[in-house]
């Protein structure tokens, strides 16, 4: 079971410095004429909605279970995930384009202005950075926000870059190209983030689940016959549930129930099952399922 990090207002703090490095960043951008810049405020507007997400999702999270939602509120972060995979893909897209319109004219940019307001986004990111890092690995959800802010370290920096070359070169171009740069990897990682979500929505078998091993530690419990009906599906990003159908002799049901439960929590980390056990008149007609279907295909 994953170890929640109980201090969320170090999660506030990180999205308030996000949200002043995005308006700042803006401004920048305005002044100084810098597609890379504006272009960075749009990341790091991205971030300030990931961790919202994040942090309301651990908050909804921690609400209890009641006759209308029986898993709680769990599923709020992939509603909200979704509704920010979708607006980052609009931004990172109205940004590539605005890039492409400007290509044919080298607008001049504002170094000055670039490096500054570059520098206040490049330290407010590390800062978020190192609110985050001692709980980057308690859960899978503050990783993927600490990582969000990561790479806006390195964004942060290839903007500041941009300005040295321009400096030395003459050449604006290279904003532009910064400014698509930053965008497409905002947009693959987007759509990356959208996939996921929808892969989850559609209940399919969550990253780094091995459902062959998981119906091969069932089997190898000796009270255990046979597995059908097999489901593994997540409700959010960290929490996976287990569903299925069970045959055995065993007159002793509780026994095999709990092996199985320890097996999951100790192995792969499920820690809410759901397991059906059958005699053998029930098993037989059972075979429009994942573990007959797999039985069958391997001999």
């Amino acid at each position: 079971m994953h170890e929640h990090p109980k201090n969320s207002k170090k999660v506030v703090g990180a999205i308030i410095f996000n949200l002043a490095i995005s308006i700042t960043a803006y401004i920048g951008g305005v002044v100084s004429g810098s597609l890379a810049l504006i272009s960075e405020a749009g990341h790091n507007l991205t971030d300030v909605l990931a961790l919202g997400i994040g942090y309301v999702g651990e908050r909804l999270g921690e609400r209890p279970s009641n006759k209308r939602h029986s898993f709680g509120y769990k599923r709020a972060e992939v509603l909200a995930a979704l509704i920010n995979a979708i607006a980052l893909i609009v931004i990172a897209i109205l940004v590539i384009v605005e890039a492409v319109n400007r290509w044919a004219a080298q607008a001049p940019v504002g170094l000055t202005a670039l490096f500054i307001f570059g520098a206040v986004g490049l330290i407010g990111n590390i800062a978020s950075i190192l609110l985050l890092h001692e709980d980057a690995e308690k859960t899978l959800n503050r990783k993927a926000m600490y990582l969000h802010l990561f790479y806006d370290v390195l964004s942060s920096a290839a903007v500041i870059l941009t300005g040295f070359v321009i400096w030395l070169t003459g050449t604006y171009y290279i904003d532009l190209v910064v400014s698509i740069g930053i965008s497409g990897f905002m947009l693959w990682n987007s759509i990356t983030l959208l996939r996921n979500v929808i892969h989850l929505i559609m209940q399919g078998v969550p990253d780094g689940v091995d459902m062959d091993a998981i119906r091969k530690d069932i089997l190898s419990i000796p009270a255990v016959n046979d597995v059908h009906t097999l489901h593994v599906w997540g409700i959010n990003s960290e929490e996976n549930v287990l569903s299925c159908h069970l045959c055995t002799k065993s007159e002793d049901t509780d026994q095999v129930i709990n092996q199985i439960n320890a097996l999951m929590k100790e192995k792969h980390d499920i820690i809410h099952t759901t397991i059906q056990v059958e005699r053998r008149a029930l098993c037989k007609n059972s075979d429009e399922d994942y573990g007959t279907k797999h039985a069958a295909q391997h001999g």
